[in-house]
């Protein structure tokens, strides 16, 4: 092998696209600032959207699907230009089925963020057993219960007779 070759990260995917004939598109990572972007316009759309008032639930819920639809539509154009090769993205948008697209942003979401937060919480739990696995600390005295009772009820402090004295 050539020293010089380009290291070819293992993050990049293929997905078929077409609806009449497949063709191979790769799939790149997402950088932070893409991913950091991508949040943003979906957290701007869905604020957008949940602002306006809506008076009946079926009305509701109609809204919202043609809602996600337009989101993706406008939103999924712009995504494909900063993870795909293609010139044009649109043409990309056009030749997808519905199926291909659910592929699509399921790959997106498992290579640009399920995955980076598996990473992370295992970082947080390693993080978290250095610090427990260290040198533990005696318990407070305060933090134990007492057994002794300071305060005494007025019906137990009165003396009784015992079975002994009333025969």
């Amino acid at each position: 092998m050539a020293e010089n070759q380009d290291r070819l990260n293992p993050q990049i995917t293929e997905i078929d696209i077409g609806n009449r004939s497949l063709r191979s598109i790769k799939l790149y990572p997402m950088s932070l600032a893409d991913e950091k972007l991508f949040g943003d316009v979906i957290q701007k759309a869905l604020q957008k959207y949940f602002e306006q008032q809506v008076s009946e639930k079926e009305d509701e819920l109609i809204g919202f699907v043609d809602f996600l639809l337009k989101l993706i539509e406008k939103n999924l154009i712009k995504i494909l230009g900063l993870i795909t090769d293609e010139d044009k993205p649109k043409k990309v948008f056009d030749e997808m089925t519905n199926y291909q697209l659910s592929d699509l942003v399921k790959s997106i979401y498992e290579k640009n963020f399920e995955e980076p937060s598996k990473n992370v919480e295992s970082l947080l739990g390693t993080i978290k057993s250095m610090f427990l696995s260290g040198r533990l600390l005696p318990p407070s005295l305060s933090d134990t219960d007492s057994t002794i009772s300071v305060t005494s009820m007025p019906e137990v402090s009165e003396t009784e007779d015992s079975p002994e004295d009333s025969s």
